[in-house]
């Protein structure tokens, strides 16, 4: 045995396969973060206001979320494959077909898409719980001096959902950081090892189905 000190730790900061999945995990997370966030808070926004369907479509939304990543990831990736659903309907209406899974330009908005569709109805629970910590007499009291939906919601609704917000935003990226199942099942985890300079693809190691 040799004592190298810190040599390998050297070795692996020059490696740029490491700084290539560094990068498209930090692509990919923020890509995901981002919508995973914003779009459950509007449909929380809406479905505060919607009391008679409000249980019916929080069940609905939070579906996603019990289910199973694998179950999950095949579904996603029978849909998107060469003879899949989404390619019929390209072909419907006469756009081509497009190689989602086999191409490292369309692989990685699947996996960002089946992420966020994955996290949206957990997220959509926690927004409408902190909803619910926010008095209405503040809301009534805008309404009073007249403030509109936009203000409402920028002066009001964003401030009390601050600790909800950052609650989401690191329970969403931690889920995201240590995603492993959804490049596994639909781009078999390998990253592209020649990509164009300023792009940052994932490379689906399986054969096109």
């Amino acid at each position: 045995m040799q004592w190298v000190g810190g040599r390998n730790y050297w070795r692996l900061l020059l490696n740029p396969v490491v700084w290539q999945v560094v990068g498209n995990t930090v692509y990919f997370t923020g890509a995901t973060v981002i919508p995973s966030v914003g779009i459950p808070l509007g449909l929380a926004v809406l479905l505060n206001r919607a009391v008679a369907l409000r249980g019916v479509l929080r069940s609905a939304y939070f579906i996603p979320s019990i289910t199973s990543l694998v179950a999950v990831g095949l579904g996603f990736r029978w849909l998107f494959q060469t003879n899949g659903v989404v390619n019929g309907l390209l072909e419907a209406i006469g756009l081509p077909a497009i190689p989602w899974l086999g191409s490292p330009v369309w692989a990685m908005p699947v996996l960002i898409l089946l992420s966020v569709w994955k996290q949206l109805g957990f997220n959509l629970v926690v927004f409408l719980a902190g909803l619910q910590t926010i008095p209405r007499d503040r809301y009534e009291a805008a309404q009073l001096d007249g403030a509109t939906a936009w203000q409402q919601f920028r002066y009001i609704t964003i401030p009390g959902l601050r600790p909800t917000l950052i609650f989401a935003i690191v329970t969403t990226a931690i889920f995201t950081l240590r995603s492993f199942e959804q490049p596994y099942i639909i781009t078999g985890a390998a990253p592209q090892l020649h990509q164009p300079p300023g792009l940052l693809h994932l490379h689906r190691s399986l054969r096109p189905i």
